[in-house]
């Protein structure tokens, strides 16, 4: 399946959505998802590049099945084992590569399957005032496909990441992509991670690329922020100029107050004040 994507520019306004990359969804935990794993480094590589501009959500779960309404009931009954009175607090956590990351990224926690279910998304997504979603994370055929439809019906620009989502169903994983790839072409874009990120100047038309201003966006703070070499590189360079600068200023300074105090200098300047003094009419140099 090629990658489909417009040949429309994204805004500094772009966010990276990555939806419930945590603990219980990784290898033996009770919603084991077994190539998570797979798609970790990749999520990483893209959450690293852009850390300022990536929310992670988390999916948490009840305290208990009657702490959900209706039919969140049932389902708990049958996960009972995943409530947080049995489960361990750490399976809620993002996995660690992506957990290193927040701040500057964002976390924010919900309890339905859709990121737009949860109101503090909601009212975070306004603050920012976002305009696209780049979406990776687990599970295509639950949590991510219920956040990109709520996407589409809000009016975003969805790009989903084809190596960057996962499902414990390859199945679900493989018709999801399917469905998104031919049902959805004008409102929902899905690519490989590569073929998005290498996008990062004008196309062969001369239109700006669809990550162009993503890619182009990333800041030296940001780079310093993940550790990346040139990022360290770039800030080492700008102090030791101040440095450099502060330290010639100093020594100009002491100099001059050395020269300006020297009785050489007292002496000559005496000397000058009573040739004037004897001479009215002599200038002074």
């Amino acid at each position: 399946m090629a990658s489909h994507l417009h040949a429309i520019p994204l805004t500094a306004k772009t966010v990276h959505l990555c939806i419930d990359m945590q603990r219980i969804f990784a290898r033996g935990a009770p919603w084991a998802t077994p190539w998570m794993e797979r798609v970790l480094p990749v999520i990483s590589e893209i959450a690293g590049r852009f850390p300022e501009r990536t929310v992670f959500t988390r999916f948490i779960t009840p305290p208990r099945p009657t702490g959900m309404p209706g039919m969140w009931q049932r389902y708990y009954e049958r996960w009972r084992e995943t409530t947080r009175e049995h489960v361990d607090p750490e399976l809620l956590e993002l996995m660690s590569p992506l957990a290193r990351l927040a701040p500057p990224a964002a976390v924010i926690d919900k309890t339905r399957y859709s990121a737009f279910a949860e109101p503090n998304f909601l009212s975070h997504r306004r603050d920012r005032d976002a305009d696209s979603l780049v979406v990776t994370g687990s599970e295509t055929d639950v949590c991510v496909l219920a956040t990109v439809l709520g996407a589409v019906d809000l009016g975003y620009r969805v790009i989903v990441i084809r190596d960057a989502i996962c499902s414990s169903s390859d199945e679900g994983h493989d018709a999801l992509l399917r469905v998104y790839h031919g049902r959805y072409t004008e409102q929902i874009e899905t690519a490989d991670a590569e073929d998005v990120l290498r996008r990062d100047g004008p196309d062969c038309s001369g239109t700006v690329s669809p990550l162009a201003a993503f890619t182009l966006g990333d800041s030296k703070r940001t780079r310093i922020m993940r550790g990346d070499a040139g990022g360290w590189m770039w800030l080492l360079v700008d102090v030791g100029f101040v440095v450099v600068l502060a330290a010639a200023l100093i020594y100009g300074i002491v100099q001059w107050r050395k020269r300006s105090r020297s009785p050489s200098t007292e002496q000559r300047r005496d000397q000058a004040t009573r040739r004037l003094f004897d001479n009215p009419d002599q200038s002074p140099s």
